[in-house]
């Protein structure tokens, strides 16, 4: 699926991404991406979301597909590597629908963060 992609980086990585425009790569910046539509909503996420977010995605780009919690990972096709996991947020406890796509190569982007209260309450007819 084409796209403009962001790697995600944090606060300390910044610089090191600057520094290295060469063409290095800061550690597990290729792992997971985010595609521009997404990127959105996840930078007016408060910062201890955002990692704990990647952290999520980051353990799962680690291992293989097989190892995934299934009680955690949801795929929501069966024709598409399209996944969602959910993500309490710190600061009001909403919680979010984190979804992703795995790649080929085991990578895994970032395509969509939805609060779960809208998605429960617009697709399916009940409040959460």
């Amino acid at each position: 699926m084409p796209g403009f992609l962001l790697p995600w980086y944090d606060s300390g990585m910044k610089t090191e991404a600057r520094n290295n425009m060469n063409g290095a790569h800061a550690p597990d910046q290729e792992k997971v991406q985010i595609t521009a539509g997404a990127w959105i909503s996840f930078s007016s996420l408060p910062a201890a979301d955002q990692e704990q977010i990647m952290a999520t995605l980051l353990g799962l780009a680690t291992q293989p597909l097989e190892q995934w919690p299934k009680e955690k990972v949801r795929r929501l096709s069966a024709d598409l590597p399209l996944y969602t996991v959910t993500h309490r947020l710190l600061s009001n406890d909403e919680e979010l629908f984190v979804t992703f796509r795995r790649d080929e190569g085991g990578g895994l982007t970032l395509v969509d963060l939805s609060l779960k209260e809208m998605i429960l309450r617009n697709f399916s007819g009940k409040k959460p």
